[in-house]
């Protein structure tokens, strides 16, 4: 097996407020709206670590149907039949009446995935937080090829400002073929990198 290292420089965030989605009031709650995607289905979005509006991070709500200005859910609160992400903006207003990117996600990012035939074997991830006043909170999973989850390797835990958080072998793990490991933070300024063997 050959020593290999992997890294992700940042963990970007996806813009939530595109031509790709819509956003529909939702009966529950005043100034409460919920995503959908342009053609008014599911859009098939797991629950986010972060929501940011107009580029500062709003904290999760306390209850859909309650949402105070400037919070998130995650939840089903009309009756739609799946769970997507709640919004109540800092105005009460409409999303889709703002610019494009003007609310983001956090996304869960590839960090490394199995070759075809290769094990890969994970000896070490550190990660870094690059903020300079904020804590991240990170979380690490493994999926199959398909993207079914697998198992946790990371639950959430904060790293301070300019911190840093080190796994060690003794915490790790082998990837079988196809296998992917993502990671998913509340900042986008969070630094990773993985070391270890393939082949």
């Amino acid at each position: 097996m050959a020593t290999k290292n992997w890294t992700k420089a940042t963990l970007p965030y996806t813009s939530i407020r595109t031509a790709s989605f819509a956003w529909t009031v939702s009966s529950g709650g005043s100034g409460e709206y919920y995503l959908r995607t342009a053609a008014l289905n599911n859009p098939s979005v797991d629950k986010p670590n972060a929501i940011i509006e107009n580029g500062t991070l709003i904290s999760e709500g306390s209850a859909l149907g309650s949402l105070a200005v400037s919070t998130w859910g995650y939840g089903d609160a009309d009756g739609l039949g799946y769970s997507t992400i709640y919004i109540r903006l800092s105005d009460g207003t409409d999303p889709d009446g703002k610019a494009v990117d003007y609310v983001e996600r956090s996304t869960n990012t590839i960090l490394l995935q199995g070759g075809d035939g290769n094990e890969v074997e994970v000896l070490s991830i550190i990660i870094t937080n690059l903020h300079e006043t904020i804590a991240a909170e990170v979380e690490a999973r493994i999926y199959n090829s398909t993207g079914t989850f697998l198992a946790n390797i990371l639950n959430k835990r904060t790293i301070a400002a300019e911190g840093q958080l080190v796994l060690d072998r003794a915490s790790l793990f082998a990837l079988n073929n196809q296998d992917i490991i993502k990671i998913e933070s509340n900042l986008e300024e969070v630094n990773i990198l993985a070391s270890g063997m393939e082949g």
